[in-house]
């Protein structure tokens, strides 16, 4: 009863603890991502802020390099009426007087003349097939178009560009001027803050406006080169305006690439949609994560040690009042509610003999008239010993209560029972008389057996064949050299 006790209360405060300390794991786990998500999107909302801001800026004030765009575009179309043949043209002089780079795109959309060398040759198809398409809309279109912010092919630099077509559709007239050269530029751009939020937050990697053919606005040849599974990603969010999260593996890193879709102000010209690569690591996240969980398993390794402690403690006090509960106080001895559930569950086992001997002390009444209870209980005490010393496990010594004792010999045989009743007489016999002060008081046992299952397997009727026989011994003062056999009941 008490293992199971202490098992129950154990298991019990093991389950309670353990659960609250694994909910309250989960709880700060949970706090974790969403602090490590809240610091993605503030970076992602501020960088849409500081797009609107600049997108704002260049509708307002980028009035003067759209008309000089326009102007330049019409110079460019009259030069082409006088003169179709550009290999006349001196792309060269062009560029001084205009101050603008000139791109001529043939039919092909293959870049056949202009005033910058690297990017003659440049076919639009081959690197470019989302330009392409929008080249060859452009062209049957034939109207001038100027976009707002994009890539310059061969250096990544930030230019704004304008398209025309001849009138013929034979030729589109590119021109670009470089945008880092403005003042609108310079103080209305998005590259501080992207550079303010990777010196904020240690776990971005790079923040990049990618355009619609995917290339990074200012950033020369972009950090991390696009992979495939990137470059899906990216058309995913630029098509069905949507947010998407890969992870992919660079350098050795574990990294994230998030692309969001950024809608351009009303100003701006739907080809000029932008998409937001945000790339972190979640190396904060993951170690905050395992602080957590180290956290939990010392907290259930404290939780262990305390409830171990805990159960033990409780444990020890509940074998001593279980221990009380089934011994007698004075003499150690296992009491009468001990005998009754060791006997009757030995019984029951029905494993050879089981014999019943009852002991009685006569004349223990004139112990205590004469010397007191005091002395009364240590001889209780001697005679409780030497019945310890005399009884061998697995066999059982109980004191019953007053100067009554019992002893239970457990799958025994008859030749063993007779040799313990002498060895308890003698014994008994001996300790007593070792006390000097009780000599003359004619102090002896009286001692009488049952057997089950030769006398019943009853307990009452077991422990009364066993009273009858003591009774029987004590008023018939037989010496302690007579046999048992004279006193035992035997089943007929």
């Amino acid at each position: 009863m008490r293992i199971r006790l202490s098992l129950v209360m154990f298991v019990t405060a093991l389950v309670f603890s353990f659960s609250v300390a694994i909910i309250d794991h989960f709880i700060h786990q949970e706090q974790a991502k969403k602090h490590y998500a809240e610091k993605i999107t503030f970076t992602e909302e501020t960088i849409i802020e500081s797009l609107q801001t600049v997108d704002k800026a260049h509708s307002l004030f980028g009035c003067s390099t759209d008309r000089k765009l326009k102007d330049s575009t019409d110079y460019l179309m009259a030069l082409y009426e006088s003169n179709p043949n550009f290999e006349d043209w001196d792309f060269a002089q062009l560029h001084k007087e205009l101050e603008i780079d000139i791109y001529i795109i043939d039919e092909e959309n293959v870049i056949i003349h202009t005033s910058f060398e690297e990017d003659l040759g440049l076919d639009f198809k081959e690197c470019c097939p989302t330009l392409h398409n929008i080249l060859e809309e452009r062209r049957n279109i034939g109207d001038l178009f100027i976009d707002y912010i994009d890539v310059e092919q061969a250096t990544g630099k930030t230019k704004k560009y304008s398209y025309q077509a001849t009138k013929d559709k034979k030729y589109i007239i590119q021109l670009s001027i470089p945008l880092e050269e403005s003042l609108v530029f310079e103080y209305f751009s998005f590259f501080p803050t992207i550079n303010q939020l990777k010196e904020k937050f240690t776990m971005v990697e790079e923040i990049n406006v990618l355009n619609i053919g995917g290339l990074a606005i200012g950033q020369g040849e972009a950090s991390f080169k696009m992979s495939p599974s990137r470059y899906d990603a990216f058309l995913e969010t630029r098509d069905f305006f949507k947010t998407t999260e890969i992870k992919e593996k660079y350098a050795d890193q574990e990294l994230v690439f998030r692309y969001v879709y950024y809608e351009p102000t009303e100003e701006i010209s739907s080809q000029d949609r932008r998409v937001l690569e945000i790339i972190y690591n979640e190396d904060e996240l993951n170690k905050s994560l395992s602080n957590n969980t180290k956290r939990l398993l010392f907290q259930l390794l404290v939780v262990l040690v305390i409830i171990s402690i805990s159960i033990y403690g409780i444990q020890k006090w509940i074998s001593r009042q279980i221990y009380f509960a089934r011994h007698d106080n004075l003499t150690g001895l296992k009491n009468r509610r001990a005998f009754d559930e060791i006997f009757s569950k030995e019984v029951k086992k029905g494993k050879g003999l089981t014999a019943l001997i009852i002991i009685d002390l006569d004349n223990f009444k004139l112990v205590n008239d004469r010397y007191g209870h005091l002395r009364g209980d240590g001889l209780l005490k001697l005679v409780a010993k030497t019945l310890t010393k005399t009884v061998k496990d697995p066999h059982t010594v109980f004191r019953l209560g007053g100067d009554e004792f019992a002893v239970v010999l457990i799958e025994t045989n008859e030749d063993y029972i007779n040799y313990i009743v002498e060895e308890l007489k003698e014994n008994i016999a001996s300790t007593i008389g070792q006390e000097e002060d009780l000599a003359g008081l004619n102090i002896q046992a009286s001692i009488g057996v049952s057997i089950a299952p030769l006398d019943g397997i009853f307990l009452e009727t077991l422990f009364q064949k066993a009273d009858l026989a003591m009774y029987d011994d004590k008023e018939k003062g037989k010496k302690q050299d007579e046999k048992i056999d004279s006193y035992i009941d035997y089943y007929d």
